[in-house]
């Protein structure tokens, strides 16, 4: 995937984001050496002259080196390395790198109900109910049985039968994301938002699988929303033709449903959490760049990376990850790179997702589209190219979340997401 430096795209309604910086360059990142301390004496390549004047000057290879050894001591300024020697400033193993202010505070609840419904829920009138019996539509009878197999699996004892159980719920959920034409008619009609529905799945004292939590929360929280267009690509305004990119946020979605990628954490995504492009997971604030592989803010840090391909020597093991920073030039760092050692030093924890643009040889690469696999922390870094300024990060996933969901029936995208994803192959970014 080509990545740029182009302005990431702001949310109506939303604070003006950082503007995005992307990693460029496929050329294999170079140890960085430092300058060693010249001799007091000059070489004899390097002769003092005196002008007619008599004023002491340098011939201009020495004027070029020492203007070089200027720049080199300003990127070790600018990075936090002044005065460390060579072998000091090429590796960072940071200790304790969760201050008291970056410390995530005790957790509460992931899925949480909420307390009241929507305006949007209450102002259905009673008379769009009764035409709903009238006609009857399909979609009614799609969440009567998903309705219906979450009592099966509450009531089911054998062990074996309620797996079954539990693979049936999934289908249905996946299914109702982007298989049902829901409006809020619909959502009322059926009480799937309220206690009788969906949070029955997800409520903190129901018995079911994470995955299916994550997912039928993730549904609740669309749909309270009134986002019930089931579109893969809704709220992306496609362009046609070779050059995609002119594909752009819609306005009218972003405005009605503004998402801010400025904020560190999950920022309401949930682990598993698939989309078709990386626009898309824009459109839902869960990184702030169409195509660059590192949103963030230099004085904030790093808010969310994007493993994909590109010709740099990461390395992916799942929870623990290699990663490069964005290649400057001329002893200049790039603010994505400084955005990545600022989040080094608060501690920050930085929204990971996974590209099916990653090498075929990556287990955890997602089938088609991009996948969310929680927070990381970067541990250490190294400095790899001073003239290019080049840093690699290690970062390692936080404890105490849900697996990576790359396998097994919690894998990321779904069959329904990967054949939706293939008919509309010739729309996406």
């Amino acid at each position: 995937m080509q990545q740029t430096d182009t302005p990431s795209p702001v949310a109506v309604g939303t604070p003006s984001s950082p503007a995005p910086h992307d990693r460029r360059s496929n050329s294999e990142a170079r140890t960085a050496t430092r300058s060693t301390e010249r001799s007091a004496l000059p070489s004899p390549h390097v002769q003092r002259r005196v002008t007619a004047k008599g004023q002491v000057t340098k011939p201009k290879q020495a004027q070029k080196r020492d203007a070089r050894s200027t720049s080199k001591d300003k990127a070790r300024k600018k990075s936090g390395n002044i005065g460390r020697t060579s072998s000091d400033a090429a590796s960072h193993t940071l200790e304790n790198s969760e201050s008291a202010s970056t410390r995530p505070a005790a957790q509460s609840y992931p899925f949480p109900t909420r307390p009241s419904m929507p305006t949007w829920y209450t102002s259905v009138s009673q008379q769009s109910l009764a035409q709903l019996d009238r006609r009857r539509p399909q979609e009614l009878a799609a969440i009567d049985a998903l309705k219906d197999c979450i009592r099966r699996c509450e009531q089911e004892g054998d062990k074996s039968k309620l797996t079954k159980e539990y693979n049936d719920l999934r289908n249905h959920i996946h299914k109702a994301e982007i298989k049902l034409d829901m409006d809020k008619v619909k959502a009322k009609k059926t009480r799937i938002l309220t206690e009788m529905g969906l949070p029955r799945i997800f409520n903190k004292y129901a018995d079911f699988p994470w995955d299916l939590k994550a997912d039928a929360w993730y549904l609740y929280e669309r749909w309270m929303n009134e986002d019930f267009e089931q579109d893969i690509l809704r709220g992306i305004v496609t362009v046609k033709g070779k050059d995609r990119n002119g594909d752009r946020l819609d306005r009218a979605y972003t405005t009605k449903h503004p998402k801010d990628p400025k904020i560190i954490g999950n920022n309401g995504a949930v682990i598993g959490q698939w989309w078709p492009s990386q626009l898309c997971a824009v459109r839902d604030g869960v990184h702030g760049a169409p195509q660059g592989g590192i949103y963030g803010d230099k004085d904030r840090g790093a808010y969310s990376i994007v493993l994909s391909g590109g010709g740099y020597h990461d390395r992916d093991d799942g929870d623990t990850i290699e990663y490069s920073g964005t290649e400057g030039s001329n002893f200049e760092i790039k603010a994505a790179t400084q955005s990545m050692i600022t989040s080094a030093k608060l501690g920050n924890h930085i929204r990971v997702l996974r590209s099916s643009q990653l090498p075929k040889s990556n287990k955890y690469r997602p089938s088609c589209g991009l996948r969310y696999d929680g927070l990381y922390q970067i541990k250490s870094y190294k400095e790899v190219d001073l003239e290019k300024q080049m840093y690699r990060f290690h970062l390692e996933r936080v404890p105490d979340q849900e697996p990576i969901r790359f396998e097994g029936v919690t894998m990321r995208p779904t069959v329904f997401e990967e054949e939706v994803y293939e008919r509309c192959k010739g729309r996406i970014l």
